[in-house]
């Protein structure tokens, strides 16, 4: 094993470290894991199992959260960082091409969030985003579009919604990195983690 790969298993123990915190119980937009409880089960004790440093038992977690729920994609994710950090890459390229599959109408719809953004629609972007994420909760766009549907909700004065929102974000884009969308500025950016508590 590389060095490098040695320390993307750092990072990931890190990262999944700090969002088992979160029970599942308490996630908002819990849909984004999967809306089988079984399957989320079996995914956050894979997240227990790389917070300790188990990446086996982490590996047969995941497999089995796949099992339950075959979109399932951020349980893919994971394991294709740990096939990744083993050497396995053509094990960890087929799990990402199963994180990378989309229907062709989720960009359209994304696109549409898009719009409504940059003409600062703030209701559009609220709505069009509740809709991507309930029609595509398991996909990496949906994370985004929790952020953009924070985003809105923060700008129209809607808090609690928009702390929700963004907490659910930022959790699931530590596990999904570049999945939150860099609109804005970065003060702006820093305005809001500050808010949503991650900065």
């Amino acid at each position: 094993m590389t060095l490098a790969r040695k320390k993307l298993i750092g990072v990931l123990i890190v990262v999944v470290a700090a969002t088992a915190a979160a029970a599942d119980d308490a996630m908002p937009y819990k849909e984004i894991i999967s809306a089988d409880a079984g399957c989320r089960e079996y995914f956050w004790e894979g997240i227990d199992a790389i917070g300790g440093g188990k990446m086996k038992g982490a590996r047969d977690k995941l497999d089995k959260a796949v099992k339950a729920d075959a979109d399932c994609f951020l349980a893919y994710l994971l394991l294709s960082q740990l096939e990744y950090a083993e050497g396995n890459d053509e094990k960890s390229t087929e799990y990402l091409q199963r994180v990378a599959a989309e229907p062709p109408e989720l960009s359209a719809l994304y696109e549409e969030v898009a719009v409504a953004l940059r003409a600062d629609d703030y209701e559009a972007v609220a709505s069009q985003a509740k809709k991507l994420v309930a029609a595509y909760p398991q996909t990496m766009r949906a994370i985004a579009a929790l952020h953009l549907l924070g985003r809105a909700q923060y700008y129209l004065g809607r808090r609690a919604e928009a702390l929700l929102a963004l907490k659910a974000a930022y959790m699931y884009s530590d596990l999904a990195p570049g999945t939150v969308p860099a609109y804005g500025s970065e003060a702006e950016a820093e305005e809001l983690e500050e808010f949503a508590g991650v900065r």
